[in-house]
Order: C-alpha cells, then structure tokens, then sequence
C-alpha cells in the first residue's frame, strides 16, 4: 500500500474508484484532478495493486479565535489564523474498516506538521459529516464552537503524537 498523488492515476483508476458517499465520488471523478493541478487543493490516494483504495484532500484555510473552545483561547491568538482543512477524506466502499482512512489521515498529520515548519500553520481543521465524528474524535479532534460538523487538532499535539510514536 503507497500514498501518491492523484496526478499519478489513469483516467480509469480515478472513475472506478466508489465510496459510500455520491457527494465524494463525484468530486474525486470530476474535480479532485484539475483542482491539484490547479494548486486549488491537494489530493492524495491510497493505491494497492494499482486500486485507489481512498483518498484525502487538503486545502488551505483558517479559523477565527472566536470559534476556538475556551480552554484553547490562550494559545491562540485573536485574529484570524492559518490552518490546514481536510477538506475531503473517502475509502472504498469494498475496503472500509481496514485501515485506510487511518492511513490517510496519517498522511494527512505528516504533512501538516511537515508545512507547519516552513509556514504558519496552527492546527488541521476537518468537516466531519455526522457518520466519520467518532472517527475524527478517536484522533483527538475537538469541536469548533458553533459548527455542527467543524473539528480541529492542534499541530503541537500532532507534532507531539508523532515523537511519541516514533519512541
């Protein structure tokens, strides 16, 4: 199993891929690809045997410090800051409940905290549809306040995650 971009895929392997969401399908067959070479978003697939087993979508963005939960507000600061959304994650219907969504939002963390040296990046931010919640708070994500489906994790906590399992 690699990640590798989607600019590395056939026009075949991007349509046979399917989740269990239209809403991601038709954004992975239609736009997904223009959108990264683009330089509009990222996307990034999970490929084993030459089949796309996911995929993720990164993006740039940024939250306000009102949206931020209170014991979090001293360590953010009052303005508008950066962050990186994932703005996209699916598995194949065929391969849910084998890693693959975790694989992916490993990727993900790498790669957030890897932009966070060079960038002012302070926390990966997720719109979790109500079914993946569970998925994103088993991670440690928190909710922003006053959003049904919007989660972030610091990248401190990332970046510490990531020492600790490299021990």
């Amino acid at each position: 199993m690699q990640i590798v971009s989607i600019q590395s895929l056939s026009k075949t392997q991007i349509e046979n891929f399917k989740s269990y969401c239209d809403q991601l399908d038709l954004y992975f067959h239609c736009y997904a690809l223009e959108n990264d070479i683009d330089n509009r978003s990222k996307t990034f697939v999970c490929l084993d045997e030459n089949i796309v087993k996911g995929y993720i979508t990164l993006s740039n963005s940024e939250v306000d410090f009102k949206d931020i939960p209170y014991e979090y507000k001293n360590k953010t600061p009052r303005y508008p800051f950066p962050a990186i959304k994932i703005a996209r994650l699916a598995v194949s219907y065929k391969y849910r409940h084998k890693g693959i969504g975790k694989a992916l939002l490993k990727e993900a963390i790498s790669r957030a905290t890897m932009v966070s040296v060079s960038f002012g990046v302070l926390i990966l931010t997720v719109d979790a549809k109500k079914d993946s919640v569970t998925f994103y708070e088993h991670f440690g994500f928190k909710k922003l306040i006053g959003y049904e489906e919007k989660y972030f994790i610091s990248i401190q906590t990332l970046v510490k995650a990531l020492l600790k399992s490299k021990d």
